[in-house]
């Protein structure tokens, strides 16, 4: 797809085409294209200056964002403090390096699968694709990871919930026991639902256990909501959806409506730890992106986005669940709001990964109209904007089921 214009929900690209967006520029767009307050906010301020950098001025757009997200925050950081940066890997960077300053601690937890950037200290964490490690084994050390509770394709080959939740069992009896002391580690890293290896979504039993084992061992949560975040799963936040408590939180994507900004969260005792000059950035917090975030937030508390998402995602889940029975390829439906991913299979009892199905799948619907992108091992991603219509999503489970009936066709 070539774009040369975009507009709500639509992209139009060089040739003239009309496409719904059912991507969001990877789920970073909540109120679609160019929303009419966000560009006059953005125009506004860059009227005024566009930068000046917060470490050597200050300007009171950098704070009223950091108080809009307290505002909207859980209400274990409704007291914290604000750090501003660039993108998700930048707030993801800052989240390690707070934690390990304050707590004095070297170690962290991470998943497989997981995905939290491509910078040098946020690779360290990640585990998505050996693709992205490739030639780039100087990663930061100190990282143990632990299998995501990936139940339809459990990485200890269990089934759930016959496992007893066996991958929580395995850090609790093994990981912490024979490998690591508890003091020694300072965080968990966490994506509440598991973005880019497919939405994978945690049973609540699993949560409900992760968060007793976290407060008797007094291990921190990082939880990264760079792409949950900001209304994606119906919630503000995904955390919401089991009342987690993070010690720190990182937020970025949908933030800026497209502008580059982000930020983490975190307790302000911990925060507080941070001395002058420990961290910093020269662009974050960049005024006429912070000016586009308040105004996003705003925007979105006022025309209820955030149920909007969670209203349409109920129904476009269902209807997309209703097709696992119907179609022979589509082995999972999963997702919370508008976080939805359908995951293609070879074979609904192997469970194989429909790679080239999936990838042809996704060519078909852009010739039919519908931009989606891929997700995971072979799912088909429905990140579109949060201000979609039952009518909107409708039209794209039509476009999708037509399109991998033909794809299907040997």
């Amino acid at each position: 797809m070539v774009p040369s214009r975009a507009k709500g929900i639509y992209i139009y690209d060089v040739d003239g085409n009309k496409i719904v967006d059912f991507s969001s520029g990877i789920a970073s767009l909540p109120l679609g294209h160019g929303h009419p307050e966000v560009i006059a906010a953005a125009k506004e301020q860059i009227d005024r200056f566009v930068h000046v950098c917060s470490h050597t001025a200050y300007y009171g757009l950098y704070v009223d964002l950091i108080k809009s997200l307290k505002r909207i925050a859980p209400p274990c950081l409704r007291d914290g403090m604000g750090y501003l940066g660039n993108s998700g890997g930048e707030a993801v960077e800052a989240a390690l390096k707070v934690i390990r300053y304050s707590t004095r601690k070297p170690l962290v937890l991470a998943y497989v699968p997981s995905f939290h950037g491509r910078t040098t200290g946020a690779l360290s964490i990640t585990a998505a694709d050996s693709k992205y490690r490739k030639n780039l084994q100087y990663t930061l050390g100190n990282v143990m990871h632990i299998p995501y509770p990936y139940c339809y394709r459990c990485p200890m080959g269990n089934t759930y919930p016959e496992c007893d939740i066996a991958c929580l069992s395995y850090v609790e009896n093994y990981i912490l026991k024979m490998i690591a002391d508890s003091e020694d580690i300072a965080a968990l890293v966490m994506e509440p639902i598991s973005g880019e290896p497919g939405y994978i979504i945690p049973p609540d039993e699993y949560v409900r256990r992760l968060t007793k084992l976290l407060a008797s061992t007094k291990i921190s949560l990082i939880a990264d909501e760079t792409q949950t975040g900001i209304g994606r799963t119906g919630k503000w936040f995904a955390v919401e959806h089991w009342s987690i408590e993070p010690a720190v939180m990182t937020i970025a994507k949908a933030l800026g409506s497209g502008f580059p900004i982000s930020a983490i969260l975190g307790e302000r005792q911990l925060m507080a730890e941070w001395k002058k000059g420990a961290h910093g950035s020269t662009f974050g917090g960049n005024p006429v992106a912070a000016a586009a975030a308040i105004k996003t937030i705003e925007v979105m508390e006022r025309d209820k986005v955030v149920q909007n998402a969670e209203r349409v995602g109920n129904h476009l889940l269902k209807r997309l669940s209703d097709l696992v029975e119907h179609e022979k390829n589509i082995g999972d439906v999963r997702g919370k709001g508008l976080a939805i991913a359908v995951e293609l299979v070879e074979n609904k009892d192997t469970k194989a990964p429909a790679v080239e199905l999936r990838n042809k799948t996704l060519g078909i619907m852009l010739k039919k109209g519908l931009y989606c992108i891929g997700a995971g091992a072979s799912a088909v991603r429905f990140a579109p904007p949060l201000v979609i219509t039952p009518e909107d999503a409708d039209k794209a489970i039509e476009i999708f089921q037509d399109s991998l009936k033909t794809a299907s066709v040997k």
